[in-house]
């Protein structure tokens, strides 16, 4: 079995707590404070946390406007 290519894949891309802080050039607890306001939708899956990249771009617009 093959893994797929993004480009292909039906599921969107994830990041972790830490790789969407080093993306936006922010510390982690900055993130964090994010989801725990509810500013930054986020999924679960058991203890893990994990953010789309279209949560993250839908993130990055808010900020923009407001």
């Amino acid at each position: 079995m093959t893994a797929a290519t993004p480009a292909t894949s039906p599921l969107p891309a994830f990041y972790s707590v830490t790789e969407t802080a080093k993306l936006l050039k922010v510390c982690p607890r900055t993130v964090r404070r994010w989801i725990e306001k509810g500013d930054l939708t986020v999924h679960r899956f058991g203890r893990q946390i994990r953010i789309t990249d279209s949560d993250l771009v839908t993130f990055i617009r808010q900020c923009r406007e407001s």
